[in-house]
Order: C-alpha cells, then sequence, then structure tokens
C-alpha cells in the first residue's frame, strides 16, 4: 500500500508528466480500478460477460477508447441487444455447463472475438453498432470457430485451454 506521502507526492508530481506517461498512469489505474470492482461485486452473475468480452475485442482491434465506451447516439442503437445476448449467455452457459465466472469472462472473450471475425469475414467493418445488433450471430460464430463444440456442450475445453 502506498503511504499517504507517497500519493501526495504523485498527485503533487502529475501536472510534470508527458501525454506518454500519463496515458500509461490511467491505464494503469483503470486496470486496478478493474480489478478491485471485480473482486468486491458480487460476480458475473450481476454483469453482461458477453458484452464485457465484446468491449474487450473492441479495445483489442483499437475500435473503442475509454471515452467513447458507453457514448451513446442514439436511444434505439442498441434496442433488443439486452434480450438477444441474455438468450445467448443461457445457450452458451448450456454449452459450456459449469464455468466459473473468472471463466465465463473468458468465454464472452472469445465469443467477442469470434463474432467480431464472423461479421468481417462477410464483409462488414467491424464496429460497436454492428456487434451488438448482431449478438445473436455469436453462436454460429462459434460454431464455425470451434465445429459441433456448442452441440457436444464441450464449449468448456475452449475456455480452459486458455488457463493452461
Amino acid at each position: 500500500m502506498v503511504s499517504p506521502l507517497n500519493y501526495q507526492e504523485v498527485l503533487n508530481s502529475i501536472s510534470f508528466f508527458n501525454l506518454k506517461q500519463l496515458e500509461e498512469l490511467r491505464r494503469k489505474a483503470l486496470f486496478l480500478i478493474q480489478l478491485r470492482s471485480r473482486t468486491k461485486s458480487s460476480g458475473v452473475k450481476d454483469q453482461d460477460w458477453l458484452l464485457a468480452g465484446i468491449l474487450t475485442e473492441l479495445t483489442y482491434r483499437g475500435l473503442l477508447s475509454e471515452k467513447d465506451r458507453f457514448r451513446i447516439k442514439k436511444s434505439t442503437s442498441f434496442r433488443g441487444f439486452q434480450t438477444k445476448s441474455e438468450k445467448v449467455r443461457e445457450l452458451l452457459e448450456e454449452a459450456a455447463p459449469r464455468l466459473k465466472d473468472v471463466e465465463k469472462i473468458a468465454l464472452g472473450q472469445i465469443c467477442g472475438r469470434e463474432l467480431a471475425h464472423y461479421l468481417a469475414y462477410n464483409g462488414n467493418d467491424v464496429s460497436l453498432h454492428l456487434l451488438l445488433e448482431h449478438v445473436d450471430l455469436t453462436l454460429m460464430a462459434i460454431d464455425k470457430a470451434f465445429p459441433d463444440y456448442l452441440q457436444s456442450r464441450m464449449l468448456g475445453v475452449i475456455v480452459n485451454q486458455r488457463f493452461t
């Protein structure tokens, strides 16, 4: 834990940091905030791990920054997303039974990546709007990337590979 003196020194010296240093500080602070808020929350059951995976993929592709993350242009932009996402998550959980919370987050990231690949392969420009609009195609994307894993309820094997 940082002592109050060191903390105050950091606060006083921030104004002297260059843009690259400030960006690095921001990234580390956001990471720590997310990490600590996850451990304090009641778990993945209260969050949409599929949405988190989609946002992770967009961030990885450089298509989503923190300042853009939750800016909604129109109220109709994501109509139906929650319903579609809940149904997809339910079916994914059936195809990968007994996943732990952290494994569900990993599954969300795999789904976000595969959905983006699937839509891009079909000639679309990947964007937040596109992924949220077509979240119901996640199962097709997963089946294309990992044939028969959904049907055989073996999707957990893919997730577990991330942890070995």
